[in-house]
């Protein structure tokens, strides 16, 4: 099933959204329905955030998710 860029906002705004930086930028983030995603996004100096991917978390992430995400 697809991620729609609502999906993909809510992450942004969800408290117990997991982020790492580096040279690519990594999210492990729920919709307000529920849905856990895994996105690879870039923030620009001017605060527009572009997301590159977006899709269903693996089950291994999921997990990483659940124990970072209290």
């Amino acid at each position: 099933m697809a991620v729609s860029a609502l999906e993909a906002e809510q992450c942004f705004s969800n408290p117990h959204t997991k982020r790492r930086s580096g040279e690519d930028l990594l999210m492990l983030g729920r919709t307000d329905g529920g849905r856990m995603l895994f996105l690879v996004y870039e923030q620009q100096k001017n605060g527009v955030v572009r997301v590159y991917s977006a899709r269903e978390m693996t089950d291994g992430e999921r997990r990483i998710y659940r124990r970072h995400a209290r």
